[in-house]
């Protein structure tokens, strides 16, 4: 189809935006809660609003002098305090580069103020939750590891995948009914990245494993708080090579300097993860991605294959922005999905220039010849393609 540069041009004209970064912990969502980053992706959701001022969106700011170096000059917190600003300052398109849910700040105000950049709730509320996102993937008829959980979940789960107290005898009793080994993975049901995630060898490692996240807290305006909740999820280990694919939606990009339309899905470079510890990779303030990746080789045999997964996967979701899979090689060699991540970290080293900055999400745009910024526009242009590709004007719809 042909390319519309005319409508491309307004349609910047047009959009106000405003992006927003997580300023307060999330509920707790069936006995379960996420982790908030310790500062709430406000640095990821700053590199969006400069990179969007940058390629000639109208950003609207905190700051009627930003400086690129400030976090805090180029976003708004995500609480009715912080949307009412960005609301004065004429914002007519929100991207909430935050965690919604019901309870929402965002859902309190008239939504036809507005209109939503970036993923849609369905998704970042429910697919975060490992549990549902297993789920899922087998409607999806994609294999998934067998596990089971424990603790007070009170999502849907099938009765002979959940175990109330983590005692060791009935431990051991679900592991061989449901025929896994060890090593198993613990891991939180709503987590953020490794944190605590555990590779365990034996029963005693386990149930330590699942008491560290039982027990972790956090304080919280002087309040201390459970940081993972009240359920834990058990699966089994694979030990092949790890394997991050980054998909985005059809939209218009600009790659390697020419505006090209991807009509469908499509994927970014798929990238090999290095450097675990114990099986596990660190967390990305210990280890950042830049150190931890290595581009796929094309002999792979199976990397095919998980990549028209990836896409499937990310047209089943319908997806607005960019999806993180991660997945992990079988004994006979394929990949297996272990993670859905719906809201990956989209930091980037475009306005600090720091490298160590790099997202997974920017690396794989850099391999795939796409820049950041306009990885950026190519986000927003998904999300009007049918007025993008065609001669007749097509409103704005909130």
């Amino acid at each position: 189809m042909d390319i519309n540069f005319k409508q491309m041009a307004l349609l910047k004209s047009e959009l106000k935006i405003a992006v927003l970064y997580q300023s307060e912990p999330l509920p707790e969502i069936n006995g379960v809660t996420k982790p908030m980053k310790s500062n709430g992706y406000i640095d990821g959701s700053a590199d969006i609003a400069f990179a969007l001022k940058h390629q000639g969106f109208n950003v609207c700011l905190p700051s009627g002098y930003p400086n690129k170096y400030v976090d805090e000059d180029w976003v708004f917190k995500d609480t009715q305090s912080g949307i009412s600003d960005a609301l004065k300052r004429g914002c007519n398109f929100i991207w909430p580069n935050t965690v919604l849910h019901d309870s929402h700040a965002i859902y309190g105000f008239n939504q036809s103020l507005f209109g939503f950049l970036g993923q849609k709730n369905y998704h970042l509320k429910d697919l975060d939750d490992k549990v549902i996102a297993y789920k899922f993937l087998r409607q999806c008829k994609n294999f998934i590891l067998p596990h089971f959980v424990v603790g007070s979940y009170s999502g849907q789960i099938d009765k002979d995948k959940m175990i109330v107290e983590p005692d060791l005898a009935i431990l051991d009793r679900k592991i061989k009914e449901m025929r896994m080994m060890f090593p198993l993975v613990v891991k939180p049901i709503r987590g953020r990245g490794s944190e605590g995630v555990k590779k365990v060898n034996d029963l005693d490692e386990l149930i330590t494993a699942i008491l560290y996240v039982f027990n972790k807290k956090f304080v919280h305006n002087n309040q201390e708080l459970k940081r993972f909740g009240n359920a834990v999820l058990v699966e089994e280990y694979l030990s092949g090579s790890e394997l991050t694919i980054t998909v985005l939606p059809p939209g218009l990009y600009r790659i390697d300097g020419r505006i090209q339309h991807k009509g469908d899905f499509w994927t970014l470079m798929p990238f090999y993860r290095v450097g675990h510890e114990h099986g596990i990779l660190p967390s990305i303030s210990t280890l950042p991605p830049i150190q931890n990746v290595r581009a796929a080789t094309k002999n792979d045999k199976f990397l095919n294959v998980i990549m028209q997964e990836a896409v499937d996967l990310a047209r089943a979701v319908k997806i607005y922005s960019p999806l993180r899979i991660d997945c992990r090689q079988d004994n006979s060699g394929y990949y297996r999905i272990f993670d859905i991540n719906i809201k990956p970290a989209i930091t980037a080293s475009n306005r600090v220039g720091d490298p160590c900055k790099q997202s997974i999400v920017e690396l794989a745009s850099k391999y795939s010849l796409l820049n950041f910024a306009d990885l950026i526009s190519g986000i927003i242009y998904s999300q009007f393609l049918d007025r993008l590709l065609l001669n007749t004007h097509k409103e704005i719809r909130m």
